[in-house]
């Protein structure tokens, strides 16, 4: 059986970027269609939010009557509310690296703190709860969701059409607005052959491999005395233990998984294909802190190994279109940038829509998203031992 249906706008992608957005876009009273190839719950990374990512949910919230977000926007508000949602209090980012030479140090220690109580503090969030709940959120707002499509395909023009199959039978939707929230799926990048795999403006060239695990030990567990005494614990915080050409993550919650990263800096023309588990087990070898960390971890999942992490698209928006930050392109997992930056592309998104639905115009209300996401004149990039807050990655 096939079925026809029309809609305001169109999003594509249902993962948290997505889910926000239909959801936003549904409580402003347009008709909305979620569209999305997985189905929740499902591993996905951006699991430490900042001070700007939650009070970005909380504006969103407050601006667009949804209490929900501003639910999600800090940690004493999800344990207060209750919320089906794993976390963990995240009160800084913590940055260790090798000891500065000449000074009998074996490392240096460098520590940020993040948003504070009352307000705070931010958290390290399990994206398959957070995701799951925020798809449900869009659901309940009004849009009309979709989940584990197939053979979707997109026709743009001045009203563009939308089809997909389901497992009741196709589907196809006329639509105003269509908005990518893909991520680096990057579903219309690829489609309208804007995808761009070497970025002009993002000279450095890394990769990344993760995995869930259980039995991780906290660093303030396993460092004793070893560590000085600090006026936040480290295992409140999202770990990094930095080196010249990478770094790891290591990110706890409180259904007791611990999530745990490597990346790894590209040099020349390698393309890092053999990228693996064995270069994961090396890197915690050779970090004696880390190395007890993991003794005990084992692996939840099939590990994830990814191309390379930098990426974007030459142009984000058009007659009918428009792609949010997380589909638009990609820098590095540091300091956490991608979710803060999702969600302003969330909001310039929410008040370009209403222009453009209300027919004052083609692109131009979506310049804004074009400007944030155009990022730096282009420079040569790499990681360096040595973070500040200013220059993490030289």
């Amino acid at each position: 059986m096939s079925t026809s249906r029309e809609c305001d706008v169109l999003v594509l992608g249902g993962g948290f970027v997505g889910s926000i957005a239909a959801a936003v876009s549904a409580a402003q009273g347009h008709s909305t269609v979620l569209v999305d190839v997985g189905e929740h719950p499902r591993v996905s990374v951006g699991e430490s939010t900042t001070p700007e990512w939650n009070r970005s949910m909380a504006f969103l919230g407050r601006r667009y009557g949804l209490p929900e977000l501003v639910d999600l926007s800090s940690y004493p508000r999800i344990k207060a509310r209750r919320l089906p949602v794993a976390v963990w209090p995240k009160e800084s980012f913590y940055f260790q690296m090798p000891g500065e030479p000449g000074s009998g140090r074996s490392f240096d220690e460098l520590v940020h703190q993040t948003t504070a109580m009352p307000i705070g503090p931010d958290f390290h969030v399990f994206r398959s709860d957070y995701d799951l709940h925020l798809f449900s959120v869009a659901a309940r707002r009004g849009a009309r969701v979709f989940a584990g499509v197939s053979d979707m395909q997109v026709e743009l023009g001045p009203e563009p059409v939308v089809g997909f199959a389901t497992p009741e039978g196709a589907v196809t939707v006329r639509c105003r607005l269509v908005v990518d929230a893909t991520g680096p799926g990057a579903f219309l990048a690829r489609q309208l052959g804007l995808f761009r795999a070497d970025p002009p403006r993002l000279g450095l060239r890394s990769r990344a491999v993760y995995n869930h695990f259980v039995g991780v030990r906290g660093l303030d567990e396993v460092g004793g005395a070893r560590l000085p005494r600090l006026p936040l614990p480290r295992d409140h915080a999202t770990v990094h233990f930095v080196e010249d050409g990478g770094w790891t993550w290591v990110i706890p919650f409180d259904n007791g998984i611990t999530s745990v990263g490597v990346t790894f800096e590209q040099r020349g023309e390698e393309t890092g294909d053999g990228l693996g588990v064995d270069d994961f087990e090396t890197r915690v070898a050779n970090h004696p802190l880390l190395k007890e960390m993991m003794a005990s971890a084992r692996p939840l999942r099939r590990w994830r190994t990814t191309p390379r992490l930098q990426w974007d698209a030459a142009e984000v928006a058009g007659d009918s279109w428009v792609m949010l930050a997380s589909a638009s392109g990609f820098s590095d997992p540091f300091l956490s940038v991608g979710g803060p930056l999702a969600l302003y592309s969330i909001g310039r998104f929410a008040d370009g829509r209403c222009e453009y639905l209300a027919g004052r115009g083609s692109t131009g209300p979506f310049d804004a998203i074009e400007s944030k996401t155009s990022r730096a004149e282009p420079r040569p990039a790499r990681y360096s031992s040595r973070p500040s807050a200013s220059r993490p990655i030289e």
